[in-house]
């Protein structure tokens, strides 16, 4: 999924204030039926292959 330019949560909050219509947010859930522990998310940007391991906590 391709996200568009300028749809960050601090973006769309300054466009809020100004009183201007914000523009998608967008999120992730995740769901199964057992607990799950860590999520590991690749994305790229300009180009570049990130990744991220995030603790749930649970």
């Amino acid at each position: 999924m391709k996200l568009q330019p300028h749809t960050g949560p601090d973006e769309q909050l300054e466009r809020s204030y100004k009183g201007k219509e914000s523009d998608q947010i967008y999120a992730l859930s995740l769901a199964d039926n057992i607990s799950i522990q860590e999520v590991t998310i690749s994305y790229r940007h300009l180009g570049i292959l990130h990744q991220e391991t995030i603790s749930t906590g649970l």
